[in-house]
């Protein structure tokens, strides 16, 4: 089954054009480095420390993704860190809406507390 998943960035636009890079860190996690590409269930922002003004829907076969997933207890989401170069060979991947609807059917599949959809602009 196919799943859509997002990634913040501040590179989209490279990203669309030559596809993802690897990065490389502990991000937070001790004595493990991690490489590759992360992808969440839901939009992040700040508040869960990622920064970036671009979100990126990657939609790839959800089979893909088992052995990339990063577990932690307690976090309301659900997380991946990706290969690159698997991204970059089985996903499609374009800037994401804003209504984050992809996001609430992910909920409803992996559980979690959903994304409110964004108010509307004030005309």
């Amino acid at each position: 089954m196919m799943v859509k998943l997002f990634h913040r960035t501040s590179t989209a636009e490279g990203i669309l054009r030559e596809g993802f890079r690897d990065n490389e860190g502990s991000y937070g996690l001790v004595g493990v480095t991690l490489r590759g590409v992360f992808l969440s269930d839901r939009p992040l922002d700040l508040n869960e420390g990622v920064a970036g003004e671009d979100l990126l829907e990657v939609t790839l076969d959800e089979n893909l993704l088992g052995d990339y997933e990063l577990v932690e207890e307690g976090k309301p989401y659900r997380e991946w860190c990706v290969p690159a170069d698997l991204l970059n060979r089985h996903a499609s991947i374009r800037r994401a809406d804003g209504d984050c609807t992809e996001a609430n059917e992910n909920v409803r599949r992996f559980g979690g507390v959903g994304v409110p959809p964004k108010p509307a602009k004030p005309e």
